[in-house]
This record gives C-alpha cells, structure tokens and sequence, in this order.
C-alpha cells in the first residue's frame, strides 16, 4: 500500500520539464557534500545515463572512487569512465538529495557491463555540455514512480524485492564538493595556435627554402614537393607529440576525432593543404592560363 510512510513525492518546477534543484550527493557513509547553488536538474526517463555539470564530472568519478577507499581501479578516455568489472562489490551507493531527501542508485544501476560478459565495465555517468544535471533511468531504478503533471510532483516507492529504500530525510551537508578548475584559455585554444603555427612556418620558411633547393614547382620536380611537403607533415606531428604537447601541457588530439577535437589525418591535411596552396596545381594552373591568354592576344596582333 502506497502512503506517506511507503512513498515521498518531490515537488518539481512548473516549466517544460520534470525539473528541480540538487542539494547534495553522497558517495557513501562519511562521503557526503552539498552542491553549490543547487544546480538545476532534469529527470529524464529517455536517457540512459547520469549526465552531470561538466566541471563536477571529475570530483563526482573521485569521489566514487573514494568511496571504494581508494581501492577500484578505473581510467577515463574520451570522457567515459571505464572500471574493473570484477571490483564492483566495492562501489557504494551513490546518492543523489532533492527537498532535502536522499534517492539511493545501488551500483548496479550505475556501472554498465558493456558486452554482458565481464569483460569491459564503465560507469553510467557523463559530463553535460551544459551547467545543469540531466539524471537518466538509474536515478529510476528499482523504484516504483509516479509522475503527476497537474501537480508537477514526482512519487518514490521501492518496488518490492529490492534493495531499494524509501528516500530519507536528511540535513544538507555542511562541505562543500569543490568543482574541477576550468581550463585555461591555452588548453582550450592552444592546439590552434600550434596548428597556426606550422601553417606560418610551412608557408613562409619551409616553402621559400623548397623553391630555392629545386626551383619553381613543374612536373619534372613535383616528386621533390610531394616527398618533401609529406615530411614537413610529419615532422609537425612528431613535434607535436612528443614534444610541444608534453611541454606545454597541451590537451590531447583525438585521434578518432569528434566534433569538438582536431584528429590527427586533419591536423596532416590543413597543414599539407596550406603548405601546396603556394605551389604546384594552383600556380602551374595559374601560369598556363597566363600563357594562352598571351598567345591568343599575340594571335590578333
């Protein structure tokens, strides 16, 4: 029977989604902090995940892994969190406070075995692309829900033969979980300027020194170009690598690439692009136009 001692109902915002406000998390006993501001949050039934503010997804993983007391190994590529499989028994309850009461997700609910065979296991949760929590079907699982639109309320009751909870009262926190720094202005637009300059240095000092080893481009010494504008490329690469990425701290290309990152087949192209726009197809086009147009004018004289 469905009461006020089997169920809590959450007050939500009256606007064009199921939206309320987080207050704290808690990655287990001892591990609890408040949220700085109360981030506005979405509960989603459509999404799969946890996706959380971009600048709290590194203390939110740490504190996950805190939680094991250190113990859980775990590595993060490309933004996915991936863990041993076979160490999920230390993963605690990650917890999630609105109207001050706590919604449990058992790990479970949060660590996704990929493939159903052990093999490769990550963590249900993302950063957002933007400053809000956007809590998908974990934050549903093994409760019992109802959404009442004219009241904007959300109901929790565990189901039945689960080890879900009645989500339970409890004070806000009084530490804070700090935020992630923000990336400074070099790590977000330091690959460009380093792509810029490669272009520069293959535009105005490798090229020049090009025509003055083997002349101007023409057929007979096109093969000179080609092999020496593709070593330029990949000497940039090189040095990129292994050395002005170490040393200045620069984040890494995406070797697959996304929307967001160079990859390295483009980084090659924009430089290789940039370095033969001087030379063979547009110049030799050019000068052949330039030479018909003259014999034809000599042609009416």
């Amino acid at each position: 029977m469905l009461d006020n001692t089997t169920m809590v109902t959450f007050g939500f915002n009256d606007d064009f989604f199921w939206s309320t406000y987080c207050q704290a998390i808690k990655f287990g006993e001892g591990f609890e902090f408040a949220i700085d501001g109360a981030p506005y949050t979405i509960f989603d039934t459509g999404s799969s995940h946890l996706m959380v503010p971009p600048l709290y997804y590194e203390p939110i993983v740490k504190g996950i892994i805190e939680a094991t007391g250190g113990r859980a190994q775990y590595a993060v590529r490309r933004g996915t969190t991936f863990v041993d499989c076979n160490q999920r028994y230390l993963f605690q309850p990650l917890e999630f406070m609105f109207s001050e009461h706590y919604i449990r997700i058992d790990p479970k609910d949060y660590i996704w075995d990929m493939y159903g065979d052990g093999s490769v296991c990550t963590l249900l949760i993302l950063a957002n692309s933007y400053e809000f929590f956007l809590l998908g079907q974990p934050i549903y699982q093994q409760y019992y829900t109802i959404h009442n639109m004219g009241r904007s309320t959300i109901s929790y009751a565990p189901l039945r033969n689960t080890a879900a909870e009645v989500p339970y009262s409890a004070p806000i926190p009084d530490v804070l979980l700090w935020m992630a720094d923000p990336p400074s202005l070099w790590q977000l637009y330091g690959n460009y300027l380093v792509i810029a300059l490669f272009i520069a240095l293959g535009y105005f000092v490798v090229y020049p020194l090009f025509v003055g080893w083997w002349g101007d481009y023409s057929d007979a010494n096109a093969n000179n170009y080609y092999w020496g504008g593709g070593f330029y490329v990949v000497l940039c690469l090189i040095m990129y690598f292994f050395l002005l990425q170490p040393m200045l701290n620069l984040p890494p290309l995406n070797i697959l690439g996304t929307q967001s990152d160079f990859h390295a087949v483009g980084f090659g192209a924009v430089i290789a692009a940039a370095f033969f726009r001087r030379s063979s197809p547009f110049k030799a086009s050019a000068a052949a136009s330039e030479k018909v147009q003259e014999l034809e004018a000599n042609s009416l004289i």
